[in-house]
């Protein structure tokens, strides 16, 4: 599916959704707040989407939060939906890539559901942990395995069983990247149940309002993962969010 396509589908797929991902909104909001009574003063939130966990901050407290991204229809909304808000801090919308950003620090950076952004988990854990300033927070989101795959699950998947952790062996990991977890949050089975069918509803509608060839493709790619969820993923797959410092950190200031 072409780029511009793809950030158009997804845009879509998630308007009815309050963040982009499968956690529950008390589970973002308890984690949000947790960072804010830190008192970052600089944030950074990779990969933004609509923007909803940039404002969350951004709200709580005095930091300077921005929010990257590269899809031009998430930024959009990230940017209408920070207007007139009152907000105790500032909320920056900015079209980038992590990479392309300069090595400084922030108090505070978000990346939920965005490693891809940098390379694989593991690659974008270690990207953050390195731009944490001293004593800063992390929280950091994606894909993990509570159980071992089906191998026809890898297959559809067209990736190595490799590229997610397992939840036994989360805490070395962070631990490999020089990280201490304070907190861990997974997303229920009732919460992603919820948001995968929002997630497939949007693409439903948005594929009605595309061409026949284009809402056709659009349809295919929502139901073959709708079909290789329900079957394998949802046994395997978890989506943990961790709230984490550098070894030796305080997490505060």
């Amino acid at each position: 599916m072409p780029t511009l396509l793809t950030a158009r589908v997804s845009a879509a797929a998630h308007i009815a959704l309050p963040h982009a991902n499968p956690l529950s909104v008390q589970q973002v909001a308890d984690m949000i707040s947790f960072i804010a009574h830190a008192k970052p003063i600089t944030a950074l939130d990779v990969g933004c989407g609509p923007g909803a966990l940039t404002i969350a901050l951004a709200t709580k407290c005095s930091a300077r939060v921005l929010g990257i991204d590269i899809s031009e229809p998430f930024l959009e909304r990230a940017k209408l939906a920070s207007m007139g808000l009152a907000m105790l801090g500032n909320a920056d919308f900015m079209n980038a890539s992590p990479l392309s950003l300069r090595n400084e620090t922030f108090d505070a950076i978000l990346c939920v559901g965005s490693s891809q952004a940098i390379g694989t988990p593991i690659e974008a854990l270690s990207w953050c942990g390195d731009r944490l300033s001293p004593g800063g927070l992390l929280l950091f989101a994606d894909l993990t395995w509570r159980r071992r795959p089906e191998p026809r699950f890898i297959e559809f998947l067209g990736v190595e069983e490799s590229l997610y952790w397992s939840e036994d062996h989360e805490v070395s990991v962070f631990a490999d990247a020089g990280l201490r977890v304070l907190q861990i949050e997974r997303a229920s089975p009732q919460a992603w149940k919820a948001y995968e069918d929002a997630v497939f509803e949007g693409s439903q509608r948005f594929a009605a309002r595309l061409d026949p060839e284009e809402g056709a493709h659009v349809l295919a790619r929502a139901n073959a993962w709708k079909t290789a969820f329900d079957a394998y993923g949802a046994n395997c797959l978890g989506f943990t969010a961790y709230l984490a410092t550098q070894t030796g950190g305080g997490g505060g200031k």
